[in-house]
């Protein structure tokens, strides 16, 4: 007869990688609603600027279109504005993210949303190995897999992924920043200074870096918050003051 203790958990697991699988396919499969990308739009918008050597906080705050024509790598031109759509374009997070971001900026909107859903699924795999790393399990056990099926179902997982946020993003270098921070300090606070981009779900790992006393890997984190600024204000030939004081009103927003 066999053991139940093996049986159930190998059904659970075959149930939850069905629901996953339903999940995401109903996202994916999802047709445009009034959501759908509205907050990687904040992102996408903004790289226009940073490509047309234009400070991308300055132009939301003061609602700037981008210079016309534009020609994207995907062959499309866009010759006509506005381009903005009605959807948000005032970027929420610090440079760093920014300037990850910008490169989509390249591809029109159709092409860059579907790019970012791509590489969203990808954070999303990374999201569960760091938390497998965390937990101390091994990804294909079944521990592991169900952590990956659980994290793939979840409401608020579709959602990110409907809506463009960059969650996935800052959440997957911020678990990666603690998994790794007592072994590699510096590559470490390299996540972490990303992940900061997005202080508001993320600042609570940069007390944890000064709680283990990893005082290393939260200086470089610092660090790549500053370079952030220093190269968007060298981009935007304005002061790193002026990128600090727009990160003030953006968030008092």
């Amino acid at each position: 007869m066999r053991d139940p203790k093996r049986i159930l958990p190998t059904a659970l697991i075959i149930v939850m990688a069905i629901v996953a699988a339903l999940s995401l396919t109903r996202v994916l499969t999802k047709g445009p609603t009034d959501v759908s990308g509205i907050d990687f739009h904040a992102y996408w918008y903004p790289g226009h600027f940073v490509w047309q050597r234009a400070d991308p906080y300055a132009a939301a705050l003061e609602r700037r279109e981008p210079n016309l024509p534009i020609f994207y790598l995907d062959g499309t031109v866009t010759i006509q504005g506005p381009i903005h759509r009605g959807l948000s374009t005032l970027p929420t997070n610090t440079a760093p993210v920014v300037l990850i971001l910008a490169p989509l900026s390249r591809l029109s909107w159709p092409v860059a949303t579907r790019v970012w859903t791509v590489i969203n699924l990808g954070l999303l795999l990374v999201t569960a190995l760091a938390l497998a790393r965390l937990l101390d399990h091994k990804p294909l056990s079944r521990r592991g897999l169900l952590l990956f099926f659980v994290l793939c179902s979840l409401i608020a997982t579709r959602e990110v992924l409907e809506t463009g946020q960059t969650s996935l993003l800052t959440l997957a270098c911020m678990l990666l920043a603690l998994a790794l921070g007592a072994e590699r300090q510096s590559v470490a606070g390299i996540f972490l200074g990303i992940a900061l981009s997005r202080y508001s779900l993320t600042f609570p790992a940069a007390l944890y870096f000064l709680y283990k006393r990893w005082y290393r890997g939260l200086g470089i984190s610092v660090g790549v918050q500053c370079l952030g600024v220093l190269v968007m204000a060298a981009i935007g030939k304005t002061s790193p003051q002026k990128i600090v004081s727009e990160y003030i009103q953006i968030m008092l927003k």
